[in-house]
């Protein structure tokens, strides 16, 4: 797993590749523990991550929970279907903001997910 970061005023991002398992997710949560303080915004950018396990799942819980805390909040962005199957099956869409590989927010109800949502801005 390689973490690359853009960093612009109170927002960062993070541009995530690889897989986030049990061997890369304490260096995950390292590294975004130690960028989180004073953000509004952070968004990881999981365009090359193909897979995620539990241990990744409980990185993006306890960043949420971080910049929920701050009053900021996290994004995830180009995340591929794969990805976007853990997430619902999770539970992880009620709670967090995802952004589709096509540009779409993924829905909350995995019926909705590959069409008709309003499109990334940014």
């Amino acid at each position: 797993m390689t973490v690359e970061e853009k960093k612009r005023n109170e927002k960062l991002t993070l541009y995530v590749s690889g897989r986030i398992d049990a061997s890369t997710a304490p260096e995950l949560e390292q590294f975004v523990s130690e960028r989180t303080e004073g953000l509004t915004e952070l968004t990881l950018d999981l365009k090359d991550v193909m897979y995620i396990s539990s241990a990744g799942l409980r990185v993006l819980l306890g960043t949420y929970k971080t910049m929920d805390s701050q009053k900021g909040k996290l994004v995830l962005l180009n995340v591929n279907e794969e990805v976007e199957d853990t997430l619902y099956i999770t539970g992880f869409l009620e709670f967090l903001e995802v952004w589709n590989t096509e540009g779409a927010r993924v829905a909350k109800g995995k019926g909705n997910t590959h069409g008709g949502q309003e499109k990334n801005k940014e």
